[in-house]
């Protein structure tokens, strides 16, 4: 699946063929076939390895902190070093994919706006619990925030693959710590 992925990770989902997968895996076409079925079940099956994969390395370890705001911070700060981080080719994966699917529905179209969908929950779900718990103001506009939130990192990924300047991950964290509470941050 490592192959696959980083074709999708790269070129994008689209450029992710039976044929290229097969050049790539020193696997003949029919055996690609074979194994998957199909261009979209090789599509669906590297979504679902990217899921698992920024599960690993982001939003696990991010849930082990206390919920939220010290694990709503923490898991955007996993989040702007796994965009610049060398091993995740392409930056975020989702974002590219989701960006490039937007408007063309299908089942990939549908797997990567569940994918959005549970980081917006996510999200939401830690800023209720920092309500909750009194970090932040009981008349917080949860889904508005989250929102922002989302649109900042993903903005914030897409600026650092095309400029692979750090600076726009300080901007990232500067935002993020106008909008949240200070003593959430670590970084």
């Amino acid at each position: 699946m490592g192959a696959a992925f980083e074709i999708a990770a790269v070129d994008g989902l689209d450029a992710l063929t039976i044929g290229r997968l097969a050049v790539a895996t020193s696997m003949s076409k029919a055996g690609v076939f074979a194994h998957y079925g199909s261009k979209e079940a090789i599509q669906l099956a590297v979504i679902d390895h990217a899921v698992d994969s920024f599960s690993r390395r982001v939003v696990s370890p991010a849930l082990e902190a206390p919920p939220g705001l010290v694990r709503i911070r923490d898991f955007l700060d996993r989040y702007l070093r796994d965009i610049s981080c060398s091993d995740t080719p392409g930056g975020c994966f989702f974002t590219t994919a989701q960006a490039a699917y937007a408007g063309r529905p299908g089942p990939i179209h549908d797997r990567l706006a569940e994918v959005l969908r549970s980081l917006h929950d996510l999200t939401a779900n830690e800023l209720r619990a920092a309500v909750t718990a009194g970090e932040m103001p009981a008349q917080t506009p949860v889904a508005r925030l989250a929102y922002e939130i989302v649109a900042l990192a993903q903005a914030t990924s897409v600026e650092y693959q095309f400029f692979a300047d750090p600076t726009v991950l300080e901007h990232c964290s500067d935002t993020l710590k106008a909008q949240l509470p200070p003593e959430s941050f670590t970084g």
